[in-house]
């Protein structure tokens, strides 16, 4: 016999998991920015410098957007497995 408990966390968890991929994407492109930014640096190339700083900032403000999508997310599973925010954030 399920539980309501039960029945939400399989609905929740495609978005979830959908959630951790994206994240994980944005972390690795942005992984690769910063690469080419320290190149662009070794050689001075000032132009490229200024156009990954904008890469790096745009997908920093995506990179939080997805925190706080996470966030949100794990505060509505956790209320239905009785957890408090803290605790389903963790």
């Amino acid at each position: 016999m399920s539980t309501p408990h039960t029945e939400v966390i399989p609905g929740r968890l495609p978005d979830l998991i959908r959630l951790l991929e994206l994240t994980r994407g944005q972390y690795e492109s942005l992984e690769e920015v910063v690469r080419r930014k320290l190149t662009a640096m070794k050689n001075a190339d000032l132009v490229t410098m200024r156009q990954l700083m904008d890469e790096e900032l745009t997908l920093a403000q995506r990179l939080h957007q997805r925190e706080g999508s996470r966030k949100q997310l794990m505060d509505v599973i956790g209320k239905e497995l009785g957890l408090s925010t803290s605790e389903a954030r963790a």
